[in-house]
């Protein structure tokens, strides 16, 4: 129970197993009525001219899936594109660039 000045609500909260980064919140009023929050990561796309062979793929994705707050990470070998869904707090982006470099690769965040 969580009281905000008159008000009294329950809160509800748990991280969902598949998407360890999202929080969701379920907030009750005393009306009864229910809210729900979500919390969910924040998409960066990167773009690296040095993809050079598709072995490069599940490597710079290990790493990226390897840093705590990273929920998913996509390379695409033919456009050099690698996205990344996360979470800014834990996994930041010139982190995910120190991640993508230590891999081997130079990487910069594009706005598509």
């Amino acid at each position: 129970m969580i009281t905000t000045g008159e008000r009294h609500v329950t809160a509800y909260a748990t991280r969902k197993e598949h998407n360890p980064v999202s929080l969701i919140a379920l907030i009750k009023q005393e009306d009864g009525t229910m809210t729900m929050i979500i919390d969910s990561p924040t998409r960066t796309v990167f773009r690296s001219d040095e993809l050079s062979c598709p072995s490069c793929v599940p490597k710079i994705e290990k790493a990226l899936l390897a840093l705590p707050g990273v929920e998913s990470a996509r390379v695409r070998f033919n456009s050099g594109r690698i996205e990344v869904e996360h979470d800014v707090d834990s996994a930041s982006i010139d982190k995910l660039v120190s991640v993508i470099k230590a891999a081997g690769y130079d990487a910069h965040p594009s706005p598509f």
